[in-house]
């Protein structure tokens, strides 16, 4: 049973360090082909797809496996979504400590009771 705790720990751990990503605010001139923004829409709707095409007044955006035509004039704010090098490390290296630590101290007890009689 203590194993079993031991590697759920371990496979749920590295789960608090999946947002990895950071967003730049970038303007539509800047959105390039190929790759992934976070957008919103004049309307209000938020949207996360990945740039296909790049037209003089419109964007083609991949959007659940669809090709979405999106005006330049319907976009109220653009980030570009990309991978932060530094909370990557960060959080390899937090959990890397964390399984050492969990192993290491595997033979002792985690909580410690004392049976009077």
């Amino acid at each position: 049973m203590l194993l079993k705790n031991r590697l759920l720990f371990c496979v749920l751990f590295p789960l608090l360090f999946l947002s990895c990503y950071t967003y730049k605010s970038i303007g539509t001139e800047d959105i390039k082909e190929g790759k992934l923004y976070s957008f919103q829409l004049v309307e209000g709707k938020l949207i996360e797809a990945k740039c296909k095409k790049v037209y003089s007044d419109y964007f083609l955006f991949d959007i659940n496996q669809n090709s979405i035509k999106i005006p330049r004039d319907q976009i109220e704010s653009v980030e570009r979504k990309k991978v932060s090098a530094v909370k990557l490390l960060g959080g390899a290296a937090l959990t890397t400590t964390a399984a050492i630590l969990i192993f290491e101290n595997g033979k002792e007890p985690i909580f410690v009771e004392e049976i009077s009689n």
